[in-house]
């Protein structure tokens, strides 16, 4: 059983690319371990049958380019991230029969698009920070991304 989960996990990925409008200033946060967190929204419009929707989509970004977000990402910016959907549960610090259950956007790396050039510092800047990758191919989380993660189906089986 064990080796099919293997291979069934070795056919799967976790991978979003989206191009959307900052909603508002990033929020920043420091931890005592030093790892910068950026969150912020970013807007993606899809069509429907009653015609177009907006969704607001919450984006974590660490270190260096949380970094550069607290730095250029401001409110009305149109950027394009690439990163992976994580789903992370935790306990309501005020209630103890309630978990929060969240899904956001770890960003792994980020472009400014409003910028008419595609050369410019901040680009630069995200392009070098852009985070890297161990020999598996696996991004290694900062520690304070909440230990408690779920899948997908497990997220969607208590909703």
């Amino acid at each position: 059983m064990a080796e099919n989960n293997t291979q069934n996990s070795r056919r799967t990925f976790n991978k979003v690319i989206i191009a959307g409008i900052i909603g508002a200033d990033p929020e920043i946060h420091r931890s005592a371990n030093n790892v910068v967190r950026a969150t912020f929204s970013v807007s993606s419009h899809r069509r429907t049958s009653n015609g177009m929707k907006t969704d607001w989509l919450p984006v974590v970004a660490f270190n260096q380019l949380a970094e550069i977000i607290a730095r250029y990402g401001k409110k009305g910016r149109l950027i394009h991230i690439d990163g992976a959907l994580v789903a992370s549960t935790w306990q309501d610090p005020n209630d103890a029969n309630r978990q929060i259950k969240r899904l956001e956007i770890h960003a792994k790396e980020l472009l400014f698009l409003d910028n008419k050039n595609p050369e410019a510092q901040e680009n630069r800047e995200a392009i070098e920070a852009s985070t890297g990758e161990n020999e598996t191919g696996n991004q290694e989380a900062p520690e304070e991304v909440p230990s408690e993660v779920s899948t997908l189906d497990e997220i969607l089986g208590k909703i």
